[in-house]
């Protein structure tokens, strides 16, 4: 097993591909300890048919009369497999020759349905349920592109194109508004300013309305959806800019007519605004690029569904899916955008009264459009129109470097609840971090032969082992066996091949079942394969040291309405195995029944929700995922709270100062000032996103 490791390994880091199929007869079948790990493929597809098995067949255990470690020199090939209907899809991240394919005999299939895959599952509670192992595909009616929604792969395109065409109007927004607000901080403090600009406060008007006019084309997008949002009555932020942009630009004219030469315009308040809009449509863009990437990384990523009435009141498990649902679900509007749409018509309307009102006080309605203007351009706060973009962009950069992707605010919404999550053998020891350490044969059984059966039977499970065993059949040229009446235990698996009473599990199940042991045979953590009631082969089994796992796991149990429920199939995965392995308390697990086990870890399409997708296996880009969802929620929450009381205070502020004459206070200067000072909260409330 040593020499099989090693030159696997060194001609997969050589990164050419293998077309020697390796032979047992190259593998030392002895126990290794120190062996190293054996990079494993993703998961194979296993479609098998069972029968129902009499237990009263069931042969008596036989005395082993020969114990000893095989002789390759004396192996014989394996006999093929009668009546064999295994299908085997492996899907491979290495480059490699494929291995060679069984050929497929056809199965008596009924008329009316296709044949599933029944199991008959022994319980302790007496209880034998027949549950699916691979739910039947009903073709669907071809629907047209429009129906069906983007693809994340079609989605990433799209954004990325329009990520450049953002960057640019932003970048020059940015160089336009940084020259109006310190033209309007300088006129107002007395900072140095070129002599032409700096000593005709005309000639300032002049330049910060040009500007203006130019930070308008280039931001023109804003201003005719808020032109459309008006005549539709659905008013929101970029209405808010509109009526600000356009009684700013009023009041510039006005004064530059001498009409009214008071109060220099808000034309610098209102572009930075305009930037801030513009700023979020680059974040929003640039968090979806980043999660539909993430979300394409793997040609079979997973979904993060919510589901009710499976587990208890809510629980998160993952499932296969195309990935239009998850674009749905991402480019679905956020809470910000809802919470301001209820918002935004208030402001703008006690905007409009108030301003009339000072003008009523006044005794002159000349200073409309400066009072509007000013009202308008407090309201329009800065941290509002990133309330959701800043955190969630910088929650999408985190969740990328783990290959996952959050279904933006409804996904949020999804996992911000009390949740239980679905934890199987794949999140605790993904593809790699479990292997076989090490092999040997006893009894009178070939090596071929208990390998094939052994391999079989744990693939046909849905272990985690499934990849090792699968792997190492395909490099040796062994076929499957066809699997029939599959039959789990707490501690092992029992199923019928050839004619053939297989039992695979720990030395525990193997003594229930009256299978004879030497007692020199003492090994942890082994895999015991008996066949017609003698032990035929042992396997030893190496699993990783489990630590991203565990620290998924303490992400977990700092929250308190997230809950790890184990819904593993591998007899070795025990609670307190696990929680030794991870170092975490037993009792912060639970631990179903089988019955509930093999029903919650079952793969195929579920219903629910998309809450996220994850092209990575583990449990932390899982957690990762859930826990950074959450922190998002309660992230925008605090934004848009802040980012309101900023924009009504601000609007008293300025209402107050114009009602009692100090205009001087309210400035274009002072409110820009104080719009960029209440957009500091924001930006430390989105950088705490991602820092867990």
């Amino acid at each position: 097993m040593a020499k099989y490791i090693s030159e696997y390994d060194a001609d997969r880091a050589s990164g050419e591909p293998l077309d020697e199929q390796y032979t047992l007869d190259e593998i030392m079948l002895e126990f290794s300890e120190n062996a190293p790990l054996v990079e494993t493929s993703p998961d194979p597809v296993i479609s098998v048919s069972r029968d129902e098995m009499p237990p009263e067949e069931m042969p008596p255990a036989k005395p082993i009369e020969n114990q000893q470690a095989i002789n390759m020199d004396d192996t014989m090939p394996l006999e093929p497999v009668e009546n064999s209907s295994l299908v085997l899809r492996a899907r491979r991240r290495s480059r490699r020759a494929p291995a060679p394919e069984m050929p497929e005999e056809p199965a008596p299939q009924a008329p009316e349905e296709k044949p599933g895959v029944d199991d008959t599952r022994s319980m302790d509670d007496g209880e034998s349920p027949t549950i699916a192992m691979n739910p039947i595909q009903v073709e669907e009616p071809a629907k047209d592109e429009e129906t069906l929604g983007r693809t994340p792969q079609k989605a990433m395109k799209y954004y990325a194109k329009r990520l450049h065409g953002l960057r640019l109007r932003v970048f020059v927004t940015i160089i336009l508004c940084l020259i109006m607000g310190y033209i309007t901080v300088a006129g107002e403090y007395g900072l140095f300013l070129p002599a032409p600009i700096g000593a005709n406060g005309i000639i300032r008007v002049w330049v910060t309305l040009v500007l203006q006019v130019l930070c308008g084309i280039i931001a023109l997008d804003i201003l005719v959806k808020g032109v459309r949002e008006l005549i539709k009555l659905k008013i929101h932020l970029n209405t808010m800019a509109f009526v600000a942009y356009f009684s700013s630009l009023v009041h510039s004219v006005m004064y530059l007519t001498g009409f009214a030469q008071w109060g220099f315009p808000m034309g610098a308040v209102v572009c930075w605004g305009m930037l801030f809009l513009l700023l979020a449509e680059l974040q929003r863009c640039r968090g979806r690029h980043l999660s539909c990437k993430a979300a394409s990384a793997a040609t079979d990523p997973a979904f993060v569904v919510k589901c009710t009435g499976i587990w208890q009141e809510s629980t998160l498990s993952k499932t296969s899916g195309d990935g239009r649902d998850f674009v749905a679900q991402l480019e679905a509007n956020d809470g910000a955008h809802k919470a301001w749409a209820l918002i935004s018509p208030i402001f703008i309307i006690v905007s409009i009264v108030l301003s009339v009102l000072i003008c009523v006080a006044e005794g002159e309605f000349s200073s409309v459009f400066r009072h509007l203007s000013a009202l308008t351009c407090a309201g329009l706060s800065l941290g509002a129109a990133m309330a959701f973009t800043s955190p969630f962009k910088k929650l999408s950069r985190r969740l990328s470097g783990r290959a996952a992707a959050l279904a933006g605010w409804r996904g949020s919404k999804l996992v911000s609840g009390k949740e239980s999550v679905i934890i199987t053998d794949e999140d605790i020891f993904p593809a790699g971090s479990a292997s076989l350490n090490g092999m040997k044969v006893v009894g009178g059984s070939s090596a071929d032969k208990v390998l094939s059966y052994t391999a079989s039977v744990v693939a046909a499970s849905g272990s985690c082992l499934g990849r090792s065993f699968t792997e190492l059949l395909n490099n040796q040229g062994i076929p499957f066996s066809q699997v029939k009446e599959l039959s789990f235990d707490e501690e092992g698996l029992s199923a019928r091949i050839s004619g053939n009473y297989v039992f695979v599990g720990t030395r525990n199940y193997m003594e229930s079942r009256s299978v004879v042991f030497s007692e020199e045979i003492k090994l942890e953590n082994a895999i015991y394969t008996a066949i017609n009631g003698e032990l035929a082969g042992i396997f030893a089994v190496k699993y990783g040291s489990g630590k991203a796992a565990g620290e998924a796991m303490d992400l977990i149990l700092s929250d308190r309405k997230l809950h790890a429920v184990l819904a593993v199939r591998n007899f070795h995965l025990e609670p307190e195995y696990l929680a030794k392995k991870l170092d975490i308390p037993e009792e912060s697990m639970e631990y179903p029944k089988l019955s509930d086990r093999l029903g919650l870890s079952e793969k195929g399409p579920v219903d629910g929700k998309v809450a996220a997708a994850l092209s990575r296996q583990g449990l932390l880009p899982f957690i990762e995922t859930v826990v950074g969802g959450r922190r998002l929620r309660k992230a925008v929450k605090w934004n848009v709270a802040l980012s309101a009381i900023g924009a009504a205070v601000g609007i008293l502020i300025m209402f107050y100062l114009a009602m009692i004459g100090e205009f001087s206070a309210g400035s274009a200067a002072n409110l820009l000032i104080y719009n960029i000072l209440w957009a500091v909260p924001t930006a430390l409330i989105s950088g705490w996103v991602n820092r867990y």
